[in-house]
């Protein structure tokens, strides 16, 4: 018997149900004329000298003869069902047992305990990575890859998009970035991308989440305008979604599963927010306006400094002597100084 590639051989030699059939009808016939027989005898006074007599005698032989022969036959044919009825038995065990090949898994013992267990195989343990299907052909095995996952064992992992590439985030943006093939895990990657938003936004970032196996992958939100300070690190799964709120513009992702033993996978949600940069900047004696993301102060006329906290020199301190009136200047532009004269005398130095 061959069943998933295992042979079992077995012979069980059984009495032929026609051999036991005919036996039965010889018995059956048999037992008929002596019936017939013995009512012959019973009319016939001479009975030791009657060919009756001596028929039924010699019939009585074959009978006896014919029944040891019918006891073993039938004690044979009960062994022999009973052999076959345990080694059917067996056989149903055994297929339930191995019901595999190769790379398939079998299922052994009772349906209340059962065991797992793997034959080897091409295919097991899976010598496919980062998720990949492993096939069987002939003695060997191809490995179906996602992509950008490739290689003979879907053992090369690329960037998704390419490592170093930079997304230029529009006005009133929200959208998510993930790695690869989310949720599964990846091992093998070491990406960096960017995230750049218009001027006069800045960018939030909510770490929605982010898994590993392992102890040696990494990921990162950095700011790249401060020389990619590290905004938020982990090594761990994290289950709870985290707010990065930036400074800057620009920001970067770095996601690295390329030590070994490292695999994960991780997904965010990147917005771009509209912050005034006036708000809360002091300008004193000055106006704050808007210049791109940044404060910037217009000071009012007899002020200067970035904060307007300068006061200008009295333009009348460098005009000449009114000699006769005093020094005025022009409140709104600081400057045009000049005398006012008392009665009685002229500009420009009331003489």
């Amino acid at each position: 018997m061959n069943e998933g590639g295992f042979t079992f051989a077995y012979n069980i030699s059984v009495a032929d149900p026609e051999d036991v059939l005919n036996q039965a009808n010889q018995t059956i016939s048999a037992v008929k004329l002596l019936t017939d027989l013995v009512n012959n005898l019973t009319s016939n006074l001479n009975f030791t000298n009657s060919t009756d007599y001596q028929q039924l005698t010699s019939l009585l032989a074959d009978i006896n003869n014919l029944s040891t022969n019918i006891s073993d036959i039938e004690t044979q044919y009960n062994q022999a069902m009973q052999q076959q009825s345990d080694t059917n038995s067996l056989l149903q065990q055994i297929n339930g047992t191995l019901q595999c090949y190769s790379q398939t898994k079998c299922v052994t013992g009772g349906p209340t305990t059962p065991i797992v267990t793997t034959l080897p195989g091409p295919c097991s343990p899976n010598p496919c990575k980062n998720g990949g299907i492993c096939a069987v052909t002939g003695n060997s095995y191809t490995c179906s890859c996602t992509p950008p996952i490739s290689g003979q064992n879907c053992e090369i992992a690329a960037c998704d998009p390419a490592n170093g590439h930079i997304t230029n985030v529009h006005n009133n943006t929200v959208a998510l970035f993930s790695s690869s093939l989310f949720p599964q895990q990846i091992s093998g990657l070491n990406c960096f991308w960017q995230f750049r938003a218009p001027p006069g936004f800045k960018l939030n970032i909510t770490v929605e989440s982010v898994t590993f196996t392992g102890t040696n992958g990494i990921f990162q939100v950095l700011d790249v305008l401060n020389n990619n300070a590290s905004l938020y690190s982990t090594s761990t799964t994290n289950q709870t979604a985290v707010s990065v709120k930036t400074l800057e513009s620009i920001v970067a992702i770095s996601f690295n599963t390329a030590s070994q033993g490292a695999s994960g996978a991780f997904q965010i949600q990147y917005a771009t927010v509209y912050e005034d940069p006036c708000t809360g900047y002091d300008c004193g004696n000055g106006t704050c306006i808007a210049n791109g993301n940044l404060p910037e102060c217009k000071c009012n006329p007899c002020y200067s400094g970035s904060t307007c906290n300068i006061v200008k020199p009295n333009p009348c301190a460098n005009s000449p002597p009114c000699s006769h009136g005093h020094c005025e200047y022009d409140q709104a532009t600081c400057d045009n100084a000049h005398c006012v004269c008392d009665q009685g005398y002229n500009p420009p130095f009331c003489m």
